[in-house]
């Protein structure tokens, strides 16, 4: 059965409360009487209903006419025009015809995706979207792999530099890979960052206390790029020159 809504001027619409008298109910339960008899009228989709049906939903003999003595209902012939119904029962006939036509059509989209000429978010005009997430995907794995392999690569260069200066092998390198991953994430080049291991180990930083590990290293070029000159054209207006040179 559908839902039956009962809107705020009903609690105060002197008719339910003649019903009520009528009906030697309280006001309260004459109005929940007549919801039922709007739920019958709701899904059977009808305006009228029968004096049996009226007095079937709301349990009481010679209902039809108590219905139209207290304004709730009008005398139509041999049927009863149920007050309130109408606007307020289509929608039932809305849903049940949507449903059996499968669902409410959807609206047409303004382009066909992927045809050249159409524009859709974030498409330029004329590329199709054929095979977009898959290059996007490819890509990632690319990059992925180019970053492993560059931490790889890395790692072995900074074992085979500490290797040559203190004659031992440099202990747990694949728990510090992750330092190293940090920093060609950050678009440090391989190449840049093998020159600037082969410089951190000809001449650590003075706060290198004992051998030196991918640790310090990383956060020696950390604190290489704090201290980088920054362009005059990134400062706000009020400051000159830069800071930390």
């Amino acid at each position: 059965m559908p839902r039956t809504n009962i809107e705020e001027k009903a609690w105060g619409d002197v008719r339910f409360q003649v019903l009520a008298n009528l009906l030697n109910i309280d006001h309260f339960s004459a109005i929940g009487r007549m919801a039922n008899v709007w739920r019958w009228c709701t899904n059977t989709e009808k305006y009228e209903l029968s004096a049996a049906e009226i007095e079937a939903a709301i349990g009481v003999n010679n209902s039809a006419f108590l219905l139209c003595e207290s304004g709730l209902a009008t005398r139509n012939d041999d049927m009863y025009y149920i007050h309130g119904t109408k606007g307020r029962i289509e929608w039932i006939k809305r849903c049940r015809k949507n449903g059996k036509l499968g669902g409410r059509k959807r609206k047409k989209p303004r382009g066909n995706p992927g045809v050249k000429g159409q524009v859709r978010s974030g498409q330029a005009i004329g590329v199709p979207l054929v095979g977009v997430k898959s290059k996007e995907k490819r890509a990632f794995k690319e990059q992925q792999s180019n970053s492993t392999n560059g931490v790889q690569e890395l790692a072995s260069h900074w074992c085979k530099s500490y290797e040559y200066k203190y004659s031992d092998p440099y202990p747990n390198i694949f728990g510090a890979q992750d330092k190293l991953l940090q920093l060609v994430d950050n678009g440090f080049g391989v190449e840049d960052l093998k020159s600037r291991i082969e410089s951190f180990f000809h001449k650590p930083p003075s706060w290198v206390d004992g051998k030196p590990t991918i640790g310090a290293f990383v956060h020696s070029v950390g604190d290489y790029q704090k201290k980088r000159p920054r362009s005059i054209d990134h400062l706000p207006e009020d400051e000159e020159g830069y800071f930390g040179a």
